[in-house]
């Protein structure tokens, strides 16, 4: 799915080397089959990077793969189309990624944000990564 909104607001913002603020999409799925076999799940949207989360790729043989959710400043993928295969069982397109969210920082002092900290995707609002 989608990344969301995480909104931070507060007197003093500082962000730490250790911090994670992540708003990334997730995986979308693959497509199932005419016979019935299901594609698998994308993965979420990563906690702790600014990694796309992979879309699914196992379960069947003809479904298409499902598109990279977004994260940091990577857009999303599209779904792979489905196929055929010499038995006429036809797969299903796999399921774009999703998108990431927003991320809005806001400090009345100025922000403080180590380099080490994870931010995905940039955020807006006055707090620039260093």
């Amino acid at each position: 799915g989608s990344g969301g909104r995480v909104v931070l607001e507060a007197f003093q913002l500082t962000l730490t080397g250790s911090a994670r603020v992540t708003s990334n999409g997730g995986g979308g799925g693959k497509g199932s089959t005419t016979t019935g076999n299901n594609g698998a799940a994308g993965a979420d949207g990563a906690q702790d990077s600014n990694s796309p989360a992979g879309g699914g790729s196992t379960g069947n043989d003809t479904g298409g793969r499902g598109g990279d959710g977004a994260a940091g400043t990577t857009a999303a993928t599209r779904g792979a189309q489905g196929i055929k295969d010499g038995f006429g069982t036809k797969g299903g397109g796999g399921g774009g990624g999703g998108s990431a969210g927003y991320i809005h920082l806001r400090s009345a002092q100025s922000c403080a944000q180590d380099p080490s900290a994870v931010i995905s995707p940039p955020a807006t609002g006055g707090c620039i990564a260093p």
